[in-house]
């Protein structure tokens, strides 16, 4: 296994994580065939090479159709989404155990419990293919997926 780094000093979005794997060799041609995988529609993925300031890299871009957009999902829809697509057991159960430790953060946050909770933003179509494309493209280039903060490991 493989080992990456992101030094996300001011964060990290979907966009910016799927266009540094693509810099980093992911190959674009892969993911957007691995993503088709998922049962979604109404979508268009580019990627165009951006410099600001002086840094430079890949920017990935999801345009949705107005069709395509469904910005507010029930947990269970999401899971249901991802339990449907054509991907390998392992990479299902790596995106559902992502949308289910959001759904733990945001629930507790809202009062509620994940399968009452309602994602807004992150329920779109756009936050299912940013978290998926992660879990493809790690896996597509050998890397374990963790995630250290403060520089201790979480689980």
């Amino acid at each position: 296994m493989r080992t990456g780094y992101f030094h996300c000093f001011s964060g990290a979005s979907g966009d910016m994580i799927l266009g540094a794997l693509v810099d980093a060799g992911l190959s674009a041609e892969t993911l957007l065939s691995r993503l088709a995988c998922l049962p979604l529609k109404g979508y268009e993925i580019s990627f165009n090479k951006e410099k600001r300031g002086a840094i430079s890299g890949t920017h990935m871009n999801i345009k949705i159709s107005g069709s395509g957009d469904l910005k507010t999902k029930k947990l269970k829809s999401i899971l249901d989404i991802i339990d449907r697509s054509a991907l390998e057991p392992q990479l299902k159960e790596k995106g559902k155990a992502i949308f289910m430790r959001i759904a733990r953060a945001e629930a507790k946050v809202h009062g509620t419990s994940p399968d009452k909770l309602t994602f807004h933003e992150l329920g779109g179509i756009d936050t299912i293919l940013d978290i998926m494309g992660a879990v493809i493209g790690f896996s597509e280039m050998g890397l374990e997926m963790g995630l250290i903060t403060n520089g201790m490991p979480m689980k």
